[in-house]
C-alpha cells in the first residue's frame, strides 16, 4: 500500500469490532437515538500521520454508516 492511499476493503477483524463497540455509545449519545443493529461489516485504512479507519457499520434494515472512526 502506498503511504496516504486508502487500502482495499477488508472484512471486520476483532480489533475493528472492539473499536466500533467503544464508539457506539458516544455515537448514540451524539445522534440522540439508539441503533437496533450495530454490526461491523468491513473497513479500509489509510496511513498518514497515524492511521485513519473507514468502517462500514450496518445499523438496521438497509441502512449503513460509513467513515465511523
Amino acid at each position: 500500500m502506498m503511504c496516504g492511499a486508502v487500502s482495499a476493503a477488508k472484512l471486520a477483524t476483532a480489533e475493528m469490532l472492539q473499536i466500533v463497540d467503544e464508539v457506539k455509545a458516544r455515537l448514540e449519545e451524539k445522534e440522540n437515538r439508539k441503533f437496533p443493529v450495530f454490526k461491523t461489516m468491513e473497513f479500509k485504512s489509510q496511513v498518514v500521520a497515524g492511521i485513519n479507519y473507514f468502517i462500514k457499520v450496518h445499523v438496521g434494515l438497509t441502512k449503513h454508516l460509513f467513515h465511523l472512526v
